[in-house]
């Protein structure tokens, strides 16, 4: 029977999380735009990263504590949340349509998600694995940053942007930001992971389950916030770049890093089916993308009745 005290943790730890991540983003934003870094460098590594920022928390700390299960259900969950919930709900604001520079990032998420599956089939995640995704995700952001293709949809400062995101404008703003950020988070990802194996046993399913599920929502949401907020304002096409930016990340960067610290197992479950559904996902919104397909209200709705089926299966 699950403990009441260990659903509050857990909600508590989202919370921080979510919170956590999003003062951070703020502040590390505001410090780079004072010190004239490029849009384009900001948006490769503190947004991107930033929305992450939970899932690498929660993800790492999983993976050190010995809840592989959870590393790996957080990363894939998160991916298929990204896809059918984020998109679904910015769908039903407002119909989201990609145009052409979003066709090789489409296609370059699908090919991560290939390898990581194929990695996967292996039965355990390593150094080597680790490695070659860390490696991959250089390159990459390499290439983006010299205009050979794009793994996100880097968009020039806007001051609308500085409106909505409410960044802080002195030096000591900015750092409290950030410090209280960095804080935040490590006690939100304990509390999370924490909660999470707790109720994971309480109710009889594996960590990977917990993992997919109820903390890969909860560390989705800075996804969803950042993308109705890119919606609401019709950037269509940044809406849909920072979700293909996030899938990328969540396996290149945070999967990378994990398995490079400790080995990760590959749970059965994980095997037969979710890791397939996710790779369904990804080829499903790079099939959208390249034959123009506006994803509206309708298909919208079809992802959440997705994904609600997905939450359904695995349990």
């Amino acid at each position: 029977m699950i403990e009441f005290v260990d659903v509050l943790k857990l909600t508590g730890g989202i919370i921080y999380l979510v919170l956590g991540g999003d003062l951070l983003v703020r502040g590390a934003i505001s410090l780079a735009r004072r010190n004239h870094i490029s849009p384009a460098l900001i948006g490769l590594t503190i947004i991107a990263l930033g929305t992450s920022a939970p899932e690498f928390v929660v993800s790492i700390l999983a993976a050190v504590s010995g809840h592989g299960g959870i590393t790996i259900g957080n990363i894939v969950g998160s991916n298929i949340a990204n896809v059918l919930l984020v998109l679904g709900v910015a769908a039903i604001v407002y119909p989201l349509k990609a145009d052409n520079t979003s066709d090789i990032s489409a296609a370059f998420m699908l090919v991560v998600c290939g390898l990581f599956v194929a990695m996967c089939m292996l039965g355990s995640l390593g150094k080597i694995d680790g490695s070659l995704m860390l490696l991959f995700l250089g390159i990459s952001l390499f290439a983006t940053l010299r205009s050979r293709f794009s793994i996100l949809n880097v968009e020039e400062d806007d001051p609308e942007d500085n409106r909505v995101l409410g960044l802080p404008n002195t030096p000591g703003f900015m750092w409290v930001f950030i410090v209280v950020g960095c804080v935040v988070m490590p006690v939100g990802a304990d509390l999370t992971v924490r909660s999470a194996s707790t109720i994971a046993f309480d109710l009889g399913v594996g960590e990977a389950v917990i993992g997919a599920s109820i903390v890969a929502f909860g560390t989705s949401l800075p996804e969803l916030i950042a993308t109705l907020i890119a919606t609401f304002h019709r950037h269509v096409d940044m809406a849909i770049g920072n979700l293909i930016g996030s899938n990328v990340i969540n396996i290149l960067a945070i999967m990378g890093l994990a398995t490079v610290i400790t080995d990760v197992p590959v749970p059965t479950s994980m095997l037969a089916f979710d890791l397939w559904f996710m790779l369904g996902c990804a080829a499903l919104l790079w099939f959208l993308i390249i034959r123009r397909i506006v994803i509206g209200r309708f298909l919208g709705i079809l992802f959440l009745a997705a994904y609600t089926g997905y939450i359904w299966v695995i349990y």
